[in-house]
């Protein structure tokens, strides 16, 4: 039998296995069924005899019935597959997919808490490196202080005032420098961009900030109820087109004369809003601190208070909407 089986091919000697095995499982399926009746025509008999006697099975017979049914059971031969069979390289091949599967799934646990534990390693050395520079931030800080207070300690009184007044006056003149700087550059947002948002809102336009590129063509167009510029005619388009061309041909006449309302209503908002600035800088700089000191009286709610206000540059007296005042953020951030 070994010989025939070993003479086969690999293809084949497989299926004989397999074809072997279903036969050893339908003998024992056969065995069991068989085995399966004859318990229930056991079972049919007692169950005959007790009804007949009508009398209750003594415990002891019970535990005789038991005991005989182990015995038959443990006399019995158990099912093992023929030393041929797939039967175990099925349930080795069950087993170790299974180990691989829980390890694959062990190993994506492990790689996700493995990924959090450098994330946590990354912001630990990051909270590091800020300790680090902190503490030689404040070692060169106590070192500069150490140095000035041993310098100081061997300079006389009259040195240490002309030292202090030497940097006061340093200080005093950068701050000019930066002042002169922020005002300049205050002065020219409000000559290049504010003061056509401002005369646009002044002339029923939109509010200063919804519509950043509006230029004189806008201006001169108008707007309507809406805030929404007004569409000009086709002659006015025409005639805008025409004065460009011969502007370019050098043969266009003086601009000065043509939009001067135009230029009138940038100017006059243009020097609201820097008049209006430099009143409010200057009371706030002569109050001394008061709140009370610090307010300019306006005519009216122009485009310039509103856009100040709404900026949270300014604000109105609590009681008198016609009194104004810049907000001290010095004084705030001191307080």
């Amino acid at each position: 039998m070994a010989e025939s089986t070993e003479a086969l091919p690999g293809g084949d000697l497989h299926t004989t296995y397999l074809e072997r095995s279903r036969k050893e499982l339908q003998k024992k399926v056969e065995q069991r069924k068989r085995t399966l009746a004859e318990e229930n025509e056991r079972l049919a008999v007692i169950s005959r005899k007790v009804h007949g006697d009508q009398r209750p099975v003594s415990a002891k017979k019970q535990l005789d019935a038991v005991a005989e049914a182990y015995r038959d059971v443990a006399a019995s031969e158990p099912f093992l597959p023929f030393p041929d069979s797939v039967v175990p390289a099925l349930v080795a091949l069950r087993a170790t997919n299974s180990t691989i599967t829980e390890s694959r799934k062990f190993l994506a646990e492990q790689s996700i808490s493995l990924q959090e534990a450098r994330d946590r390693l990354d912001i630990e050395r990051a909270n590091l490196a800020d300790q680090k520079a902190l503490a030689k931030a404040l070692e060169s800080r106590m070192q500069s202080l150490r140095h000035g207070i041993e310098s100081r300690t061997a300079m006389s009184p009259n040195q240490v005032a002309r030292e202090r007044i030497t940097g006061l006056k340093k200080s005093i003149k950068e701050t000019d420098v930066d002042t002169a700087n922020l005002l300049k550059a205050l002065k020219n947002f409000i000559d290049d961009t504010l003061a056509s948002m401002l005369a646009a809102e002044q002339s029923g336009g939109p509010v200063a900030g919804d519509m950043m590129d509006i230029d004189s063509d806008d201006l001169e167009a108008g707007f309507n109820a809406r805030g929404k510029r007004k569409k000009t005619k086709a002659d006015a388009s025409l005639d805008k087109r025409q004065r460009k061309i011969d502007d370019m041909f050098g043969g266009g006449q003086d601009q000065d004369g043509i939009d001067e309302a135009d230029l009138d209503k940038r100017a006059a908002a243009r020097e609201e809003m820097q008049r209006l600035t430099e009143e409010l800088m200057n009371r706030l700089m002569d109050s001394g601190g008061s709140s009370s000191d610090a307010y300019v009286d306006v005519s009216e709610e122009s485009a310039a208070v509103r856009f100040l206000v709404r900026s949270k540059v300014a604000e109105f007296h609590s009681r008198d909407s016609k009194r104004l005042r810049l907000v001290d953020f010095g004084r705030e951030i001191g307080n």
